[in-house]
């Protein structure tokens, strides 16, 4: 016969009642033989043959022994069930109170600094003790009424030896647990303890990975950081030498002339340095800028800036020809001109694009020495620009055209080349940023917000409104060269203001937010005197070194705007932070021993109510308890002949019973 036909065959059968669900259990318990041949000890296989069903005793001989249906009846109380089950109740209290501890210490420690914890052992080593105090109890406890489960099981029903057997193992161990969960296939509650004794086995990656360690900038708390922003700006110097009046539209309007102009030195340095220096393309630092530990932040500032926009206007460029020019060695030649369609200022024709028609490079330069292979123009008016004319708070813009590279290698002649025009501009700005600082490293942080020219500011001073229109449209923000007077010609005006737009919604709470920022007159002439005519033959050779004049642009923007702030000195003060290791929780991990604690705590509980409602005697997994109530005599001769003549015994159904000397197992009958 097959030792197992199915797993069904470990379920163990109700003595009464028996409901439908344990007939079908038993049914596929049934797939031997009716019965088998039993051999006492030292017989030959010819002498004696007994019925496996005369093995088992009967009712008859259960009669004539007059003993009870049931095992004897264990005491009820609370005194009892405490006595019974204090090491199971001890072991459940210690597993609750470590596991207590320990979310109670990750609580505190929870988001805390490493530094915080002074401890000799490291917290890593604490919740590994934890864990095993955790742990070890309950391994105990599920163990312990596994056993008892499989003597509260055998006293209310029939089952196969082979059952008693996976129960008792599975009490001791993973491997046994998985055994069990494995024969009887996840059907009956005592699976539950199985389940939860491999579970243990995982309960120990849970634990380690509830720590983990962030590391994360903090503030120390100190003020040992700064930089510079611009709340204004107030430089240059001149000096009014007379005054002129001219008439326009049929008005007088009265000028100042200023005989002494001088730029502030430093703004005019850092122009010129971002024009010729083409190594300087990204400064390291703004100016003045001060951490003390490397790693610093600073709220949202707003500040006083130069911004820069450049844009193609090729479109604009045109080619006209002169039939009979001279240019260099070449006399009476057809040349061809390239300039920038209507007027720019004062126009460009710029004599360094007019060469021989039908040239290469080499043969048809018409300027002795250094032969620039770029020109450049400034003005001051919107109006004058093609694509600034909407700037109201325009410094300066530039418009540059320059030739195709082929041309300069000599691959193709001037006639057929392309010129190229861009228009650069610089304006003043309000900047917004929020520094932050790194192992050294600079990270401003532009926020980009929009900003406007206060109407009232910038306007002539003691001027009728209606003649308004006309100044800016012949004068805008242009200073000229009287020869007459030999001083600078300008209209009196109010300073410039701009102000800070729709900053709310973009900017954090703790920002330190200027809104209005006030330019004078003086500084406004004195910085175009910076950058008229007379600047341009080193702006030319600046843009002429170029490889990206949008770039080049940009960097003088970005110097003029430090150089604003470092004149002007209003520090922002920020806070030092340092690196600073964290401890963080997983507390999402905490559920599986949570989970595990609870499982064990009910499966227990289960043990017990039942144990006690049949008022069966607790006897657990102890080796003696087994010894003192294992099979009766009769049964125990049954199963080992069988068993020395090579029978299955692991099928024989047996059921746990009062005898006079108190319960054991009995053989019921053969397997089915």
């Amino acid at each position: 016969m097959s030792e197992f036909a199915s797993t069904d065959r470990l379920i163990p059968r109700p003595v009464s009642p028996i409901t439908e669900d344990d007939h079908d259990i038993f049914r596929t318990l049934v797939n031997g033989s009716d019965e088998f041949t039993l051999q006492p000890l030292g017989s030959s296989s010819d002498v004696t043959s007994l019925s496996l069903r005369a093995c088992p005793y009967s009712v008859e001989e259960r009669d004539v022994e007059t003993l009870p249906g049931n095992p004897t009846r264990h005491v009820k109380g609370l005194r009892n069930l405490i006595l019974d089950w204090n090491l199971e109740l001890f072991a459940l209290i210690s597993s609750t109170v470590s596991l207590s501890s320990l979310i109670i210490l990750l609580a505190y420690q929870d988001n805390e600094p490493l530094s915080t914890w002074t401890v000799p052992l490291s917290l890593n080593t604490v919740v590994s003790i934890l864990s095993v105090i955790i742990k070890t109890p309950l391994a105990f406890t599920v163990g312990t009424c596994i056993g008892q489960g499989k003597w509260a099981w055998f006293s209310k029903r029939q089952g196969p030896l082979s059952a008693f057997v996976a129960i008792e193992e599975a009490g001791r161990g993973p491997l046994g647990s998985l055994t069990l969960m494995w024969k009887l296939g996840f059907r009956h509650w005592v699976c539950f303890g199985a389940g939860i004794t491999l579970a243990l086995l995982a309960i120990d990656p849970f634990l380690q990975g509830l720590v983990q360690y962030v590391g994360e900038m903090s503030q120390t708390g100190e003020i040992g950081a700064s930089m510079m922003r611009s709340r204004g700006l107030d430089v240059g110097e001149w000096y009014r030498k007379i005054q002129s009046t001219r008439r326009l539209d049929g008005q007088a309007v009265h000028f100042d002339c200023y005989g002494h102009m001088q730029p502030d030195i430093g703004l005019s340095l850092a122009t010129k340095i971002g024009f010729v220096n083409a190594s300087i393309l990204r400064p390291v630092h703004p100016p003045r800028l001060s951490c003390r530990t490397g790693n610093c932040t600073w709220p949202a500032f707003s500040t006083l800036g130069i911004c820069s926009s450049c844009q193609d206007i090729s479109y604009t460029v045109e080619k006209d020809f002169q039939p009979y020019g001279s240019c260099g060695s070449i006399h009476g030649h057809e040349m061809t001109n390239y300039s920038i369609r209507s007027s720019y200022g004062q126009g460009i024709s710029p004599p360094a694009l007019l060469r021989a028609s039908g040239y290469l490079n080499e043969s048809s330069k018409c300027v002795e020495g250094d032969d620039p292979k770029i020109y450049s123009r400034v003005i001051f008016q919107p109006n004058d620009t093609h694509s600034f004319r909407d700037w109201d708070t325009l410094l300066a813009s530039f418009a540059i055209l320059q030739a195709q590279e082929e041309y300069w290698s000599n691959k193709i002649k001037w006639n057929d080349t392309k010129v190229y025009a861009t228009e650069c501009a610089l304006r003043y700005c309000i900047q917004v940023y929020q520094p932050t600082m790194i192992n050294g490293n600079l990270d401003e942080g532009r926020i980009s917000v929009s900003f406007e020219r206060e109407p009232s500011s910038w306007q002539p001073k003691e001027t009728n409104s209606s003649i308004r229109a006309a100044i800016e449209k012949t004068f805008g923000n242009l200073f000229a060269w009287s020869n007459e007077t030999e001083c600078w010609m300008m209209i009196p005006r109010n300073d410039l203001r701009l102000r800070l737009l729709d900053y709310d919604d973009l900017l954090p709470p703790d920002s330190d937010i200027q809104l209005i920022f006030n330019i004078t007159h003086k500084s406004i002439t004195s910085m175009m005197r910076s950058l008229d005519f007379q600047a341009m033959e080193s702006i030319n050779r600046g843009l002429l070194n170029s490889r990206n004049i949008t770039a080049t642009f940009e960097n003088v923007a970005r110097l003029m705007s430090y150089q604003m702030r470092d004149t002007n000195g209003s520090p922002v003060q920020g806070k030092t932070e340092q690196w600073v290791i964290y401890i963080k929780v997983r507390w999402e991990l905490i559920s599986g021993p949570v989970l595990l604690l609870l499982a064990a705590t009910l499966f227990s509980a289960r043990v017990v109510m039942e144990s006690r409602g049949i008022e069966l005697e607790t006897s657990k997994s102890e080796p003696l308890e087994l010894l003192l109530y294992g099979f009766d005599a009769k049964s125990r001769d049954c199963l080992r002949a069988n068993r020395k003549a090579g029978k299955s015994i692991e099928g024989n159904i047996i059921q746990l019973e009062e005898a006079v000397e108190g319960p054991e197992l009995r053989l019921k009958e053969g397997p089915k």
